[in-house]
């Protein structure tokens, strides 16, 4: 793996261009890769062979996808962002798309609990789905919420207060990290309900998604650092990978890892978001699909 010494940039490739706030890729059995393109109000799919295409048509401002068994899931978080507003309106929610192209709302709201504007999500190795509710407002966040939801259990409700949570991972044996953009943290909390800091970005290294390797280790897309900083399981700040773009998200893939990015969402034309292959030694950990 290499480092910010340059070397990183000669393993990064440019792999799909034209996007519009490409965010949440989340790897498929056949391995392409589903991913938003918020701006679209749609999920779309990547591959090596085929290239981008459309998944489905979500409506409002689709955030992050993960796969389940029965269709890929999504966090849809509702209005728009940046002067920009979806011309069909959905309601803050998780949705799922069906193999039909249909799409279902899961659930709007969760322990009594309306949904403000659900971020990110994850399916753990219990069953349970979780996901991140930071609201709507980027620069004032208030009430942060990490849930977990799954059929016939009570709901996870975990309250990270004005912290803005932003993407979750899941880990095995009933554990979850999630980061923290205001904050700039990287959170664990155990199967017992133990949470911890994992460990803090350097300033200026804002987190936003992320993905973990099968050892451990976190590789985390940080915006406004032009790449992805890489931290082992136990806080050890180990390599910041260049990549020359605004990083949002990121998935494992064979032989390296998706980053999907995006210029300031301020900033006009938009369709300039892209996918970026970079190549790393380490693989992805086991994904789950629910139960």
């Amino acid at each position: 793996m290499s480092s910010s010494d340059g070397a990183a940039e000669s393993q990064v490739e440019v792999v799909a261009t034209g996007l519009d706030h490409p965010e949440g890729p989340a790897l498929r059995d056949d391995g392409s890769l589903a991913f938003v393109e918020t701006r679209r109000s749609q999920v779309s799919v990547w591959s090596r062979r085929g290239g981008v295409g459309l998944l489905a048509d979500t409506g409002g401002s689709p955030n992050a996808c993960a796969v389940g068994l029965d269709g890929v899931y999504l966090t849809q978080s509702g209005g728009g962002f940046g002067g920009w507003q979806p011309r069909v309106e959905a309601p803050p929610s998780i949705q799922c798309i069906h193999a039909d192209g249909s799409v279902r709302i899961v659930v709007s709201g969760a322990a009594g609990r309306t949904l403000r504007a659900p971020n990110d999500l994850c399916f753990a190795d219990d069953g349970y789905l979780y996901f991140t509710d930071p609201g709507r407002d980027f620069f004032a966040p208030e009430n942060g919420v990490v849930f977990g939801i799954a059929a016939g259990a009570e709901p996870v409700v975990i309250d990270v207060g004005d912290t803005f949570p932003n993407g979750v991972v899941a880990l095995g044996k009933g554990a979850i990290a999630w980061v923290e953009s205001y904050t700039r943290r990287i959170m664990h909390r155990g199967a017992n309900g133990d949470i911890t800091r994992v460990a803090t970005l350097p300033a200026g290294h804002v987190p936003d998604g992320f993905a973990v390797a099968t050892d451990g280790t976190y590789v985390v897309a940080s915006m406004g650092s032009g790449g992805l900083d890489v931290v082992a399981a136990d806080g050890t700040y180990l390599d910041f990978l260049a990549t020359g773009q605004r990083p949002l998200n990121c998935a494992f893939v064979d032989g390296g890892i998706v980053v999907a990015c995006d210029p300031d969402p301020n900033l006009e034309p938009q369709e300039l978001g892209c996918l970026l292959h970079v190549a790393v030694s380490l693989s992805g950990a086991e994904i789950y699909r629910g139960k």
